[in-house]
């Protein structure tokens, strides 16, 4: 193995470690979130620059990332936003890029299926009291937080394991534990996917829709707060009687600010207004809780159509349809959640590419790249 690939690896495993602290070891996660967006944007694209001729070799998704970013850095430039705002780009590009193109091998895999067991785990004990600990203010605990990360754990699990009733327990204890952070949008991802896994009807339709799915979901996501915002104002509701959370629980306050900065200056669409905090008389809206309306609303609608031409793009080197529907999954929380915009979820998208499958990688674990068809499960 020549030094470039062992340093990739080991730095993937850092990375990795990194993440795996992140998500169960709060005092760790306290101080590292002041630093992760600097640290993992610099691992990225050193393993970027390690792995160079490999990633660059899809030219449209080169030269798409290559304007994306000049967009970005234009609209961060005068909108006065933050450089956090072009970093978390560069990481999510270059994440999209690496882990599309490379393999881990056998034993990656298997390491990175007990990185999801472990986190599975620990969000599972904490599903329980996830509610108490949050009125306590202990935010890491943000019950939210907690059901999204049993889904992504779980779905991924999910494909790890070959039984179907080892799956189905996966499942039935995730749905019984996200019931209880009471998030809705994890249950409804989590639904999704384990219907279009094992409803024949629903997995026959999607595997015939699969190009046009992803460009739906993002679609629908986009113009999703405006209709929430209507069935707000006209009092529209739905009983959701598994829950004690009402229909509006706060995001209409927060899309209303947002859409009200966007339509301050007609420029706001084009530009976006900055990675700044959503603000209500004075007091910070933590959140755009919509991933889709919070690329708009940060960077604007150019730098919105390319960076979802990327991602969807890229997406054609998935072939497992069992991680599509895992990324759909994703997209599906996209609209009620900030997820992908968050580090801890990108890192969950990489894991999608990483497994996904695609005809030729390049093994980080020999010194020949080596052949991944992917497997249709």
């Amino acid at each position: 193995m020549n030094l470039a690939k062992k340093m990739s690896s080991l730095l993937i495993y850092v990375y990795f470690l990194l993440f795996l602290l992140n998500s169960i070891v709060p005092p760790f996660a306290e101080i590292y979130s002041e630093y992760a967006l600097g640290i993992e944007s610099i691992l990225m694209v050193i393993i970027f620059a390690l792995n160079i001729k490999v990633v660059l070799r899809d030219k449209i998704v080169k030269w798409a990332s290559l304007i994306l970013l000049a967009f970005v850095l234009f609209s961060i430039v005068l909108t006065g936003g933050g450089i956090g705002g072009f970093l978390n780009m560069v990481r999510f590009l270059a994440g999209i890029m690496i882990f599309s193109s490379i393999s881990l091998g056998k034993k990656g895999k298997r390491r990175l299926g007990l990185l999801c067991l472990i986190i599975w785990v620990f969000n599972l004990a904490l599903a329980p009291t996830a509610w108490s600990l949050y009125e306590a203010r202990k935010e890491l605990y943000n019950p939210n937080m907690v059901g999204t990360m049993i889904f992504y754990t779980s779905a991924l699990l999910i494909f790890f394991i070959k039984r179907i009733g080892v799956k189905l327990l996966v499942f039935v204890v995730s749905i019984i534990a996200i019931m209880l952070t009471q998030c809705r949008s994890a249950l409804g991802a989590e639904l999704l996917y384990f219907a279009a896994l094992y409803l024949p009807f629903l997995k026959s339709l999607f595997k015939h829709l699969r190009m046009y799915l992803p460009y739906a979901f993002a679609m629908f996501g986009t113009f999703f707060p405006k209709l929430y915002l209507n069935m707000y104002a006209n009092n529209v509701s739905l009983d959701l009687t598994y829950s004690e959370k009402g229909l509006f629980t706060g995001r209409q306050v927060i899309w209303q600010l947002m859409l009200d900065s966007l339509n301050s200056d007609k420029v706001n669409y084009i530009l976006g207004v900055g990675t700044k905090n959503v603000v209500e008389n004075g007091k910070i809206i933590s959140g755009y809780h919509n991933w889709y309306f919070g690329i708009i609303y940060v960077y604007g609608i150019p730098v919105f159509l390319l960076y979802f031409f990327v991602f969807i793009y890229s997406l054609r080197k998935i072939k497992s349809y069992e991680v599509f529907c895992i990324v759909l999954g994703i997209m599906l929380l996209g609209i009620f959640e900030t997820t992908v915009l968050s580090g801890l979820v990108q890192t969950y998208v990489f894991m999608c590419f990483l497994l996904g499958g695609e005809k030729q990688r390049r093994s980080l674990e020999s010194d020949s790249d080596i052949d991944l068809r992917g497997i249709e499960k």
